[in-house]
């Protein structure tokens, strides 16, 4: 505190006392060495998958895989490690596993979301405007509050969702909305002759969304 009155610009005592907590949350302090890792691991698949060259199945199925595993470091209760619950974790790692696993699973479900917008059958593009245009409406704030608050009251007795979770979720299905409006304003900009020339060729419709039109 004396360190802090007597600084005349910020208190970068304080922060380096509290760096720990800030990166790490409440994470035992024993056992920071796996968020180090799972951070780490993260940062360096990301600059990895920056070059379009690594864009395949196996660079998917390593953030797939990487990524369990670091769930499960973080969690313990194998190999002799000491369990600790999602309501210690916090911090830098919590941050990066949120947006990676959101935008991961959102993109998938984006994609889908778009294509049921641009279909021809009613139901699936009723079901997919209606979502799309519900969730952009809505601030993240507003979803992060009823996942993490009026969820757990409206479940049944007995009956509770992880944080953790429930945050991943609502995280997911905020960023498919939005990821599905991109993609479908890509998918509006290829000429529709490929499309026709895919019919003309044989191809049924997943065949020419899936070799055609989605690679573009």
């Amino acid at each position: 505190g004396a360190v802090c009155r007597q600084a005349s610009g910020a208190c970068w005592a304080f922060l380096g006392e509290k760096m720990r907590q800030i990166l790490f949350g409440i994470y035992p302090p024993g056992e920071q060495w796996r968020p180090t890792v799972v951070c780490l691991f993260i940062l360096a698949m990301t600059v990895f998958s920056l070059s379009p060259r690594q864009w395949r199945a196996r660079t998917a199925a390593l953030w797939i895989v990487g990524l369990a595993a670091g769930l499960l470091l973080m969690q313990g209760g194998v190999f002799g490690l000491a369990r600790v619950p999602t309501s210690s974790w916090g911090g830098l790692p919590i941050t990066l596993l949120l947006a990676v696993c959101a935008l991961g699973a959102g993109l998938p479900l984006g994609v889908l979301l778009a294509l049921g917008r641009r279909g021809s059958l009613p139901t699936a593009r009723f079901i997919s405007i209606g979502v799309i245009e519900l969730i952009r409406g809505l601030p993240l704030v507003s979803l992060l509050f009823m996942a993490s608050i009026v969820l757990p009251i409206m479940l049944p007795a007995g009956m509770t969702i992880d944080s953790l979770l429930r945050a991943g979720i609502a995280l997911t299905v905020f960023s498919a909305a939005y990821l599905a409006e991109v993609i479908r304003g890509g998918l509006q900009a290829i000429p529709p002759g490929q499309a026709e020339a895919s019919r003309a060729l044989g191809l049924s419709w997943w065949q020419m969304t899936r070799l055609v039109v989605l690679p573009q």
